[in-house]
């Protein structure tokens, strides 16, 4: 499995329009692609779906976004296999959620306890 990250801090410079059309572009090169939101703003997902099916993920219960799959390890609880929705035959998008911004921190957080537990992670 090849793994292609975007990332960069500064806002406005396409990290979401060009993983969206990468995306498109691989699976049409009969690939496998999952795309995953991890934007707190979830722009990537608002490429790829409408506004009422956005709405119906983010009310339900299951584990359709990176928020409902993560969020269990707030309380100390695993966390949850994806349900992955499938925008075409060989692309599929595991959406964001807004609420990820509401624990930027704990993650981060969390992360660097996690890491600091580890002996020879970073060093």
């Amino acid at each position: 499995m090849k793994t292609i990250a975007l990332f960069n801090n500064k806002g406005g410079v396409g990290k979401t329009t060009l993983c969206f059309h990468l995306a498109h572009m691989i699976s049409r090169m009969d690939r496998r692609v999952v795309a995953v939101d991890l934007d707190p703003q979830a722009n990537l997902t608002a490429y790829f779906l409408g506004i009422e099916e956005i709405e119906a993920l983010w009310e339900g219960s299951a584990p359709a976004t990176v928020w409902h799959c993560l969020s269990p390890a707030l309380e100390g609880s695993e966390l949850l296999d994806p349900e992955l929705y499938e925008v075409s035959p060989r692309l599929s998008l595991l959406p964001g959620h807004v609420d990820l911004s509401r624990s930027e921190d704990t993650f981060a957080n969390a992360w660097l306890q996690r890491s600091a537990d580890m002996p020879g992670l970073y060093n």
